[in-house]
């Protein structure tokens, strides 16, 4: 029984193309997986900065309105 080394070559060379794209499509899923993450994070973090500059706002509102009162006591 003769088996074409060529032949063989070429099954090799097509499971090696084949799970090569495999692994690029899986690569390409997987980034996208990710993008997807960190959009999601960022959104989180924009939202959360949001949340702090209104708190600082307020703080500085209240600061001013005691300071003001406290400034007005004194004169």
């Amino acid at each position: 029984m003769y088996i074409d080394t060529a032949y063989i070559a070429s099954l090799r060379s097509k499971g090696v193309k084949k799970a090569e794209e495999q692994s690029k499509e899986s690569d390409v899923s997987e980034l996208i997986t990710n993008l997807r993450d960190i959009k999601k994070e960022e959104q989180d973090l924009l939202s959360k900065r949001n949340e702090l500059q209104s708190i600082e706002l307020k703080l500085r509102n209240q600061a001013i309105v005691e300071f003001g009162e406290k400034k007005n006591t004194i004169e």
